[in-house]
């Protein structure tokens, strides 16, 4: 009888023991997680003619058109696009992008209109008892906006724009860090006109890698103008970038703990099937 308690107690401890090494190896794998993010809005807040005063009423394509030195502009979104994608995992990889793109596409871009763009990147790796697998994406996203000055005579424009931008980027570790487990994070805004590189407008951009601050953001306002004169035009262009990535890589620890628990619940296997068979001798 005795033996029979003992070998049961051995059984319990076993079975706890291959628990608690099950229970380790999942709370030992790694994790990595990225997002980034970069968005931006425009608004024309103030549209005025060398004659002083508003350069039409309600502003737009035509606005204000007549005969004369009457004051007559138009702001067009002639084109707009999500490109330069990409989702990539392997093994246990997680990834994906959004954009939003609004308006579509107009003909005409009015002084009341806002014009917004964004792209984001996301992914994770390594959420698995194994903790192996990659994940990368990126997504872009562009525009071009046409300002004309379709005044008669020598009557110029001056536009005035408010640029706003958000970004941001983030990564997050969880379990237990290899040197091989690695992530980062990168997100920008871009304004430019036709001149571009030499005419750069406005820039913001943020970036995160492992080993440093694991989360970053930039919120940037800024207003700028330009005045143009009867006949003439500028083409003002934009894009949006966000891209991540993430690996995880298998922990030797990790390996021999799974190797230890499975072999715990197999001695368990074989203890119990062997309690049994001295419970029918008996």
């Amino acid at each position: 009888m005795d033996t029979i308690q003992t070998r049961i107690w051995l059984i319990l401890k076993v079975h706890v023991a291959a628990v608690f090494l099950l229970m380790a190896s999942f709370q030992a794998s790694a994790g990595v997680i990225y997002n980034s993010y970069a968005g931006f809005e425009i608004d024309a807040i103030n549209i005025t003619s060398a004659g002083g005063g508003g350069a039409g009423s309600g502003g737009g394509s035509g606005s204000g058109a007549g005969s004369g030195n009457a004051p007559n502009y138009e702001i067009s979104l002639i084109s707009n696009s999500t490109f330069d994608t990409l989702i990539a995992t392997t093994g246990d990889g997680f990834a994906e992008y959004y954009t939003n793109i609004e308006p579509i596409l107009s003909s005409a871009w009015t002084e009341t209109n806002t014009f917004y763009q964004d792209s984001e990147s996301l992914g994770e790796a390594g959420f698995s008892s194994i903790a192996n697998g990659t994940a990368d994406s990126r997504a872009a996203t562009d525009f071009s906006l046409l300002f004309v000055n379709n005044s008669n005579g020598n009557r110029a424009i001056t536009f005035e724009l408010l640029f706003t931008s958000f970004v941001s980027t983030y990564l997050e570790l969880t379990g237990l860090f290899d040197p091989r487990d690695d992530g980062g994070a990168y997100a920008e805004v871009h304004l430019f006109d036709l001149a571009f590189p030499n005419n750069s407008l406005f820039f913001s951009s943020v970036e995160l890698f492992i080993g440093g601050n694991l989360s970053n953001e930039r919120y940037l306002e800024s207003s700028f103008e330009f005045t143009l004169g009867a006949g003439e035009s500028k083409t003002i262009y934009g894009t949006t970038y966000s891209e991540g990535y993430a690996i995880a890589v298998p922990e030797p620890s990790i390996l021999w703990l799974l190797s230890a628990a499975l072999m715990g619940l197999l001695a368990y296997r074989f203890a119990r099937n062997k309690t049994h068979a001295l419970g029918n001798f008996n």
